[in-house]
């Protein structure tokens, strides 16, 4: 209660002086200074003017707020305006405002009177029940939910009034009616109504809410008597589903957050007495829960019976059948939950649907109220969605989570979140939405399109981004281009000079995301970075392959900046680079009819080492007796690419790998499915025995692999080959 009180406290002292409130100061003034009103009575008068005035809009106040001292001292500061200093309190000097109204009054009487008429005409609405309503409130629902509620507040109550208003429901304002019943009729029949559910300034839902939170007030003001809420046609409301038509398709109206229990329902056969006996003893007797169709729980039952009512229970009463009429039933068990209880977690639902939290993740829910949870003996998530779907029935039940309507998302609560926010991390948005699942709300950025990422961990809500006209023009003639032109296009040809400078605090990345959502993704496809025409089948790794043979020469690094420039990795450059050109040294490339070759020269000699083996790549040590390459001396990379691209006799696996040759050479007539297939045949051959550890140091030690590799496949393969061939193992 105190931490509430000095949530609302803070919240009162940030609330500053408006026009209206001190145009009614001055007002007040003027009638003390003319003789009609004494200055004491003039204080208390507008001190009550402005708390209601505050109260009616949906302020947080308390007991300092615009109280009489306060508007004593305001008073005076405002005569110190009027009187251009001659009277009043000079030393805290005149606000600019107070001077402001004074100089309207002054220059245009006619406009400041109709200022005045204005700035009193919301304050006779309100009265001292919507006063303790909104004092009711705030010790009610969680303290650190009372901010978001009370800004709903504001103008939902007003809503109320005028959808009530134009149905005819109440003849004054809601909080002039202290008739539960009626109040009942009205939080029955605003959302059943298919005009106002469609057309009201604000969901239906947040309105149920505040009528719910009013229904509740006022049974406990009177006297805490639970009356039924009677439906216009007399069933109750857990039988009445009515439907509403939007857009020609029926759907029912599971946008009502629950409704209060219809009275206690008549159990043939069991009193009164039985039922209030069977609910205590669930309550104290088994607080985890009693056993179904078990006999240890019945003769305890039994026991307890008799020791509360100092009788034998009934033969004729079965226990499952009592505890089924008293308790929720949850894997085999039943439990007890206390009607105050159940009241806690209704409000705790209703205010946070209220606040934004529409998607509610059930763990989430259980772990931040984890203490009352197990004190009201709801001891898992399963028993309460039990109990959740006994308290709101019209609720959608999901496997994780649970919300007001079908057509509520967790996409939806996020891009709520983004109201005053350019850009919000995970956690942000975690801290926004107090029962949403943190992992969810990832998944659901990374997934949504209506939400950009920013940088990392961080994302912002696309349609706040600014994008210039030019900019867009420009970006989709530059895409068109490139995909004439070559048949794809980039990302990072997205042009966004203009739009940056629009949005000052938004990373340029999530600026080119927002241009390509909005304007480019209704006609174009992308694959990562890569934006190609719709049915169009580029992939990075083809785009790399396209890219190189288009070159006559590269380095590996020019090669590699250009994945990254394109994708943000460098995943493809250097195979496509091995497929598509001759790797003439570590560091360069060039085009396939870039070098001839002599390559039955070349073949020739390279028999010398492989006749008809399988050798390693590195085996070959001396290239003294190698033809000759015009302006390219031979070495390891130059061999693999010519056994790759021109060798009529020999094919190389293995490779290609960033920094040193690796892999094996082998006559073109024999064929491998896999490296791991040619490894298999090597190990087979290799007269070693086929363990891990003594094939792993062979393949690195020869350059077939530049570090351990899992050899369990290739060992089984090895010991099938030889037993085909016939190879003894070691």
């Amino acid at each position: 209660m105190e931490c509430q009180n000095k949530v609302i406290r803070q919240m009162s002292q940030k609330i500053l002086w408006d026009e209206d409130e001190a145009v009614i100061l001055h007002d007040a003034l003027l009638q003390v200074l003319s003789g009609k009103l004494l200055r004491k009575d003039a204080v208390a008068l507008v001190s009550k003017e402005l708390r209601m005035r505050a109260i009616y809009r949906g302020f947080a106040i308390d007991d300092i707020f615009r109280n009489e001292n306060g508007i004593s001292l305001q008073m005076s500061v405002m005569e110190c305006a009027h009187t251009g200093g001659v009277r009043g309190l000079k030393q805290h000097g005149v606000p600019k405002l107070f001077q402001d109204v004074v100089s309207l009054y002054e220059r245009d009487r006619s406009t400041y009177e109709k200022r005045v008429i204005e700035a009193k005409t919301a304050i006779g609405s309100a009265n001292a029940r919507q006063e303790r309503f909104f004092e009711w409130v705030a010790e009610e629902i969680p303290s650190e939910q009372i901010p978001a509620l009370y800004t709903e507040l504001r103008t939902i109550c007003a809503d109320i009034n005028r959808l009530c208003a134009q149905k005819g429901t109440l003849k004054g304002s809601l909080f002039e009616t202290a008739d539960l019943n009626l109040v009942g009729q009205v939080l029955h029949a605003v959302p059943s109504d298919e005009k106002v559910y469609y057309t009201g300034q604000h969901e239906m839902s947040k309105l149920y809410s505040v009528l719910y939170l009013y229904y509740q007030f006022l049974q406990e003001h009177n006297g805490g008597v639970r009356a039924s809420i009677a439906s216009t046609d007399d069933q109750p409301l857990s039988a009445r589903k009515p439907s509403h038509a939007e857009n020609g398709r029926q759907v029912t109206s599971e946008g009502r957050q629950g409704t209060p229990p219809p009275p206690d329902k008549p159990h043939p056969h069991v009193s009164a007495e039985l039922l209030s006996a069977a609910n205590s003893i669930l309550t104290s007797n088994f607080v985890n829960g009693m056993r179904k169709n078990a006999v240890t729980a019945k003769k305890k039952f039994r026991k307890a019976y008799l020791d509360l009512t100092g009788d034998e229970f009934p033969e004729t009463i079965d226990i499952d059948e009592l505890a089924s009429i008293v308790s929720f039933e949850c894997a085999g068990k039943f439990y007890v939950v206390s009607e105050s209880n159940k009241q806690r977690l209704q409000k705790i639902v209703l205010t946070a649907v209220s606040v934004g939290n529409r998607v509610i993740f059930y763990e989430e829910l259980y772990q931040q109220h984890m203490d009352f949870m197990t004190k009201a003996g709801i001891f898992s998530t399963d028993l309460l969605k039990v109990v959740l779907k006994q308290i709101f029935p019209d609720m959608c039940y999901q496997r994780a989570f649970f919300s007001p309507t079908n057509n509520d998302s967790l996409e939806k609560d996020i891009m709520d979140c983004f109201e005053d926010s350019p850009m919000l991390t995970y956690a942000e948005i975690k801290e926004r939405l107090l029962y949403a699942d943190l992992s969810q709300i990832r998944l659901t950025c990374s997934r949504s399109d209506k939400l950009v990422w920013a940088k990392e961990e961080t994302y912002a809500l696309t349609d706040q981004i600014q994008l210039s006209q030019s900019d867009i023009e420009h970006s989709m003639d530059t895409i068109s281009q490139d995909i004439e032109n070559q048949g794809f296009s980039v990302c990072q040809r997205i042009v966004v000079s203009e739009s940056i400078e629009q949005n000052p605090y938004v990373p340029e990345a999530a600026v080119r995301e927002a241009m390509y959502v909005k304007h480019l993704a209704p006609i174009y496809e992308r694959n990562r970075s890569i934006i190609t025409s719709l049915g169009a089948s580029f992939s990075p790794s083809m785009v790399m392959v396209e890219y190189c043979k288009g070159l006559r020469e590269a380095t590996l690094s020019e090669l590699q900046s250009y994945e990254e420039a394109l994708t943000n990795r460098s995943r493809h450059f250097l195979s496509a680079a091995y497929d598509t050109m001759i790797r003439v040294d570590r560091e360069h490339f060039v085009s396939l009819d870039a070098i001839e070759f002599n390559i039955d020269g070349v073949d020739d000699t390279l028999s010398l080492f492989v006749q008809d083996n399988i050798v390693p790549l590195g085996s070959v040590k001396s290239f003294t007796s190698f033809p000759e390459v015009d302006g390219h001396p031979w070495n390891l990379f130059l061999l693999d690419s010519f056994c790759r691209h021109r060798s009529k006799q020999f094919r190389t696996m293995g490779g290609p790998a960033k920094s040193k040759p690796v892999g094996a050479i082998f006559p073109i007539q024999m064929q491998f499915d896999s490296y791991d297939a040619l490894l298999a045949q090597v190990a087979a051959e290799s007269g070693l025995a086929l363990r891990r550890d003594i094939l792993g140091d062979f393949f690195t030690k020869n350059a077939y692999t530049l570090r351990r590799i899992e050899t369990s496949g290739i060992i089984n393969q090895a010991q099938e080959i030889r037993i085909q061939e016939g190879i003894a193992d070691v």
